[in-house]
């Protein structure tokens, strides 16, 4: 949870900085310039915990987890958090 929300704040200092729009390009080059060097997410290499990438595209898009990280993860908060972050919304 507090990698996609340290990603997605990177991408808005990303647009801020380099004056992005919304639908703008972004890539984990461009994010990891706000992440502080040698912490694990700084070193992931754009995976999370599972080595299942996290999927975003362009600025002013939430940051999202993949299905198989979500299916690991889905018990440790309620859906409505997790919702923001899918792909697709998961029904259960």
């Amino acid at each position: 949870m507090e990698d996609l929300r340290m990603i997605h704040a990177a991408m808005d200092q990303y647009a801020i900085e380099f004056k992005k729009q919304p639908g703008d390009p972004v890539s984990w080059n461009d994010v990891l310039l706000y992440m502080k060097e040698g912490t694990k997410l700084y070193n992931s290499q754009n995976n999370d915990l599972f080595g299942n990438p996290y999927s975003f595209k362009e600025v002013g898009v939430t940051p999202k987890l993949s299905p198989a990280s979500y299916s690991a993860l889905s018990d440790v908060a309620p859906q409505d958090f997790w919702s923001p972050y899918l792909e697709t919304e998961v029904v259960k």
